[in-house]
């Protein structure tokens, strides 16, 4: 994503638009790969969202960025439909172990029969509703509360958020797993698949804990802390330091879990990071040695904070 999203930018800095199409291919490789491989279209198409997100605020017209937005929410919108409605034949034949060749082609059924939305479709109508049950079960649990039929978690899950920090190399029988359907169960007294999973979400998560002050304190530390490693991310960008960039975007990138539950919000973004210091010493083990051969053929060189002289093809791409 980090270096999609950086192409991206130089491309439609230099308005290069054969680049810029070059690397929208690149970004379109996230969802095409989550729906033929996984059957989901929402996990590859985050990517996505993310990386326009980013370039979006960086462009200086807002009515270009306005524009933008509403092209890309009409069809965005439309595409959800229309893969919605064939959503169980792709993920049967993605998890039924079908050739690839077979998943592509029901999966181009999404655009062979492609359908703009109609108000009166009630096909689309029902996937709508369908696709919107995260209110219907942040209703209903905050229903039973009110009514008594279940308790306020009081922290319990942010304690197994804590918890899911611990590796299951070091605690094989850790009992916290990723997709919530267990405590979206708990709370609304639904009987859920175990088969797939049923993102209990931010709203639900921080309401089912401490009520409507949890939702508010909850959305406000998230948003610092987002906003916290975003600032820092630019910053380390903008001073040339992709080493210390990826410290802050990998883990930033992975907190972002609007319908994940606290348990993936807090084993992502440490993960996230594990990679980040991994990702950094292989870009400096790199860059350092494309330093010696660029100063060895005398081409020009910056300072770095050490104060040897560092030259990278990163900012000579900038």
């Amino acid at each position: 994503m980090l270096g999609v999203m950086l192409g991206l930018r130089a491309a439609m800095t230099r308005r290069d638009h054969l680049t810029t199409a070059a690397w929208l291919g690149a970004l379109a490789v996230y969802p095409v790969l989550m729906l033929l491989l996984g059957g989901f279209l929402s996990y590859g198409s985050a990517a996505a969202i993310l990386v326009l997100s980013s370039l979006a605020i960086s462009v200086r017209s807002h009515v270009r960025v306005a524009v933008g937005i509403l092209v890309v929410a009409l069809l965005a919108f439309n595409g959800f439909l229309n893969y919605f409605q064939h959503r169980n034949d792709i993920r049967d034949a993605v998890w039924g172990g079908a050739a690839l060749g077979e998943r592509v082609d029901v999966s181009l059924n999404v655009v062979r029969e492609f359908q703009w939305f109609d108000p009166s479709n009630e096909t689309q109508l029902i996937s709508l509703d369908q696709r919107l049950n995260q209110n219907y079960f942040v209703g209903l649990a905050a229903s039973r509360i009110a009514e008594g039929e279940v308790n306020y978690l009081y922290g319990r899950s942010l304690w197994e958020g804590l918890i899911a920090l611990v590796p299951r190399i070091v605690w094989p029988d850790k009992p916290v797993f990723g997709g919530s359907p267990k405590i979206v169960a708990e709370m609304t007294g639904l009987v859920l698949s175990e088969a797939t999973s049923f993102g209990v979400g931010n709203v639900m998560e921080f309401q089912i804990n401490f009520g409507m002050p949890g939702v508010v304190v909850g959305f406000a530390l998230l948003g610092w802390l987002l906003g916290t490693l975003d600032r820092k991310a630019a910053l380390a960008e903008r001073s040339g330091d992709l080493g210390r960039l990826f410290l802050f975007f990998l883990p930033a990138a992975a907190l972002i879990r609007p319908n994940g539950s606290l348990v993936e919000m807090a084993s992502g973004p440490a993960a996230g990071l594990v990679a980040a210091y991994g990702w950094k010493w292989a870009w400096q083990h790199w860059s350092g040695q494309t330093t010696v051969q660029i100063n060895t053929q005398g081409s020009p060189a910056r300072k770095s904070r050490a104060g040897t002289r560092m030259a990278t093809p990163f900012h000579r791409v900038r």
